[in-house]
Formats: structure tokens, sequence, C-alpha cells
């Protein structure tokens, strides 16, 4: 109930600003909740040693890595060689599937 409740406050708050953009993020924002909301209480009364902080630092890991990816320009020499070599590479590895 609490998520539907997240969801329904998002949704009217965020999509006249930002449309389907503000869609997504309400969804984002209602699962953020119920996933906190469900280790919170299944900690109160099934406590299991999780190791939260390693689970946290690799996810900000992740999205600091997926983030840096798509704005910053690397010049490599086997990036830009398999980036104009792509096309071959699928040409090969389809005649594996036959």
């Amino acid at each position: 109930m609490v998520g539907a409740i997240v969801s329904l406050i998002a949704v009217f708050t965020l999509v006249p600003i930002l449309g389907y953009l503000g869609g997504a993020l309400s969804t984002l924002m209602c699962y953020l909740v119920m996933t906190g909301l469900c280790y919170y209480f299944g900690q109160k009364h099934f406590p299991i040693p999780y190791q939260t902080g390693k689970g946290i630092l690799y996810l900000l890991l992740a999205f600091g890595l997926s983030y840096a990816g798509f704005y910053f320009q690397l010049d490599s020499f086997f990036a830009e060689f398999y980036r104009k070599k792509q096309p071959d590479f699928s040409i090969y590895s389809r005649d594996w599937f036959l």
C-alpha cells in the first residue's frame, strides 16, 4: 500500500513536469521504497547478516562506471578497432550457430 501511495504522489507531481520520464522515475521511487521497507521488516523479524556494504559499493561502482562511459570519450586503439571491425566479427560468429 505504501508503494502505491508513493507511486501515485510521484506520478501526479512528476508526469506533468517531466512527461514519460516522470512516470519512469515514479516507478523507480516506488520500487526503492518497497525494497527498503521489505529489507527493514525482513531484518526485524528474520535477521540475516547480508553484506549490504559490499552490495551498495558494487552498485555505486557500476552506476559510476556506466555514467562515465556515457559522458567521457576514450580514444583507444582497441576500442576503435573493435568498432570498425564489429560487422566482420558478427558475420564470423553467425557461422558457429549453423
